[in-house]
């Protein structure tokens, strides 16, 4: 195995250096009075008196750790992490770049209850409480993709993590949480533009190949007389591969935004975000056994029958059923019963390795299921328009987000896959604060309504994928390499093609009452309804009716509730929730045969914290225990699994000093199959009692038993994380 860790080399070029300087006013007092022996006041020399706040002593935070900033991502309310009922972090520009932290597969290291959630390589979204989450673009949800292309936050000026549901207002999603992406721009606060264009010019140059270059640039401007800000930025990286026969990676991402005051109380902004990404998934190791977990000794050796029967160097659906009318080579074994029942003796061969190039080898993490000619592609386009108004104590915001993306995957080991996607989202939200509802009760209310309409299409082809024919430790050969549906459509039949459509209505509304500014209970509640409509390809289709269609119509509510207390520097809470939870495949689809059942499922939470903010506001606590059920949809088995999850999560933060900034973090959690019903899988030779090389040809398939415990817990999750850093 290869210990050597990528070392790259970088190189900053500013084209503008700004800096900003913190003027810290003293309270100034007046006093009617005069001092004995003050001269008399000229009557002629007008007073002005200034007033300012003191900032909290020891409070400067250059490296951005803290989490101060008041933000309405989590609840459409201005509130802090500390005055927020949930589990929440806020991960500045700053603290981003300082750890490291480039893609959603690093937040792992800096935030408790976050796991790396690489789908066959692809880092897409983040698991949060063992779960996949989502990803909000500006407070409104994106599109679904499961592992469709790397997901980049260089171009974020901010990324806040929500660990469990949304607020009512965001709509049905994952019980699990989300990351929200909040774009530069050239707003240097609330009421103000960057006084000058400012940029800077990165270049990369790093270990496996590895190049990279990005550009920034914003600054103040002038729109139709009104004054305006502007902000653009690119990255273009062109990256080799650390794992033998992967072809690497390219990708361009372009963004741009612009705000537009109207008048001092009305806004507009406006933006896009365009990815291009070129690369290839992977799939790892495979023949995976005990001797190589702990001895790293790999069985090597090749397939004992060609299937490859008219040489052309793939491996085609015909040729496979030319040996096999029932496709075999993936063959069912029933749990707990020994041996194989083939049609044909040639069924039988075609399963075996060559026992004449049967050996162990050392292999190391840099061997992968992978080749030269596996690859993928994906273009996605994110684009909103949004208004926003304060009139007095109303604030109304209309956000218009449209999400676009197309992409494929072919990997040669017999899987692929495209999906495109469109989602289209309109949302109202009109926010009353300071409501006087008696002399010790005030009140804050947020009521959104939205349309969201949302269109993908899913085709897919993984009958005759054989994880274990190719041999890693040697080249991809036309032994293993398999054709696919994507290069040769028409002549290899796809698994399944659905196109799923469906009109979401949904109102919400939420509630922050304050009592004796003391006590808190934040309560909200949401009415979904779907209109939905899954319609089956022409075909050919391996599992699935061409044309079939089925559509229904599914109403649910959401509904959450926290109530908190401050008590000095402590603020204990206690969280209730249960809400929508939108369920699909890779990309949303929902199979024709599962649409009875609708598009929304059921999730709950129970989550009980404590937060603390001490030493003048540079120490940051919070300490959460959760217990939440979630239901997840296979589109490989079309059943609904329900997982629970429980766990102790701790956050800290502190900035000593304004030369070093602490983080720590650590995560305790167990996830369950609630309940425990039967689940397809993959079967090793420990579950099949089979000797590995008379099936590595191609794989036994079998089904776990129900309420058998030894499967209940969900494995490839650590139960104990700990993360530490400082800068």
């Amino acid at each position: 195995m290869r210990e050597e860790s990528p070392s790259a080399v970088e190189a900053r070029i500013p084209t503008v250096a700004a800096f900003l300087a913190a003027v810290l006013f003293l309270p100034a007092s007046v006093t009617a009075g005069q001092a004995p022996g003050a001269q008399p006041e000229d009557p002629e020399i007008e007073q002005l008196v200034v007033e300012g706040e003191r900032l909290p002593e020891g409070a400067a935070d250059p490296f951005g750790v803290l989490d101060v900033a008041p933000g309405d991502t989590v609840f459409g309310l201005d509130k802090t992490a500390w005055e927020t009922p949930r589990s929440t972090a806020s991960l500045s520009e700053e603290l981003l770049g300082r750890h490291g932290v480039e893609t959603v597969e690093d937040f792992s290291q800096i935030i408790p209850g976050a796991h790396t959630a690489s789908f066959f390589g692809l880092a897409a979204s983040i698991d949060l409480r063992g779960a996949l989450a989502d990803t909000h673009f500006r407070g409104m949800r994106r599109l679904v993709s499961a592992g469709g292309w790397q997901s980049l936050i260089r171009a974020t000026d901010r990324v806040d993590v929500v660990r469990g549901p949304a607020s009512p207002i965001h709509g049905a999603g994952s019980i699990s949480g989300y990351i929200n992406l909040v774009p530069k721009t050239a707003r240097a606060d609330e009421d103000r533009f960057v006084e000058a264009p400012r940029g800077d010019v990165a270049v990369r140059v790093a270990s496996w190949d590895r190049h990279a270059f990005e550009g920034q640039r914003g600054g103040p401007a002038r729109l139709f007389g009104k004054p305006a800000g502007y902000h653009v930025f690119g990255l273009w990286e062109d990256s080799g591969s650390y794992y033998r026969e992967h072809p690497g990676q390219r990708q361009l991402m372009l963004q741009g935004t612009l705000v537009v005051d109207l008048r001092g109380d009305v806004w507009i902004e406006v933006g896009q975000q365009y990815q291009r990404w070129r690369g290839a998934e992977n799939a790892g190791w495979n023949r995976v056994d005990q001797k190589l977990i702990d001895e790293g000794l790999y069985l090597s050796g090749e397939p004992l029958v060609n299937l490859d029967s008219d040489r052309d160097g793939r491996i085609s659906q015909r040729e496979v059923l030319a040996v096999s009318p029932r496709n075999r080579l993936s063959v069912f074994q029933p749990y707990g019963q020994s041996g194989l029942t083939f049609d044909s003796e040639a069924e039988r061969q075609a399963l075996r390795l060559d026992p004449d190039t049967l050996r162990l080898v050392p292999i190391g993490a840099e061997h992968c299921l992978c080749a030269p000619s596996d690859s993928g592609a994906a273009e996605s386009l994110a684009a909103y328009f949004d208004v926003f108004a304060e009139l007095g104590g109303v604030t109304l915001r209309q956000k218009l987000f449209v999400d676009y993306a197309d992409r494929h995957i072919v990997a040669s080991y017999g899987f692929s896959q495209q999906h495109r996607t469109v989602l289209v989202e309109e949302r109202l939200e009109a926010v009353f604060r300071g409501l006087e509802l008696g002399r010790t009760l005030t009140a804050d209310l947020v009521v959104a309504p939205n349309l969201r309409y949302y269109d993908t299409r899913a085709r897919q082809d993984f009958s005759y994928e054989y994880f274990n024919r190719r041999d890693i430790s040697q080249p991809p050969s036309p032994l293993d390499l398999r054709d696919s549906a994507f290069a040769s459509p028409g002549r290899e039949a796809r698994t399944t093609d659905i196109a799923t459509e469906w009109l979401n209505l949904g109102v919400a509304a939420l509630a922050d009452v304050t009592f004796m500014e003391r006590w808190s209970v934040l309560a909200g509640a949401r009415w979904d309804r779907y209109d939905l409509t899954s319609t089956n390809g022409p075909g050919p289709l391996v599992t699935a009716t061409p044309n079939a269609s089925a559509s229904t119509v599914q109403s649910k509510l959401s509904w959450s509730v926290s109530v908190s207390v401050a008590l000095g520097n402590w603020r204990p809470y206690l969280t209730v929730a249960e809400q929508a939870l939108s369920l699909g495949g890779q990309s949303g689809e929902i199979s024709v045969r599962n649409v009875s059942a609708g598009p929304l499922g059921t999730s709950r939470l129970r989550e009980a914290g404590l937060k603390f903010a001490g030493l003048g506001g540079r120490l940051q606590a919070a300490l959460a225990w959760y217990e939440q059920k979630r239901v997840d949809y296979s589109a490989f088995a079309d059943a609904n699994l329900a997982v629970l999850g429980r766990g102790l999560e701790l956050d800290v933060r502190a900035a000593v000093s304004e030369r070093l900034g602490l983080l720590f973090s650590a995560t305790r959690s167990r996830i369950y199959r609630e309940p425990l019903t039967g689940r397809f899988i993959f079967a090793p030779p420990a579950i099949t009692g089979l000797a590995p090389e008379d099936h590595y040809g191609g794989h036994v398939v079998t089904v776990l038993p129900a309420g058998d415990t030894r499967f209940r817990e969900r494995g490839a999750l650590p139960e104990f994380a700990i993360s530490a850093g400082g800068t």
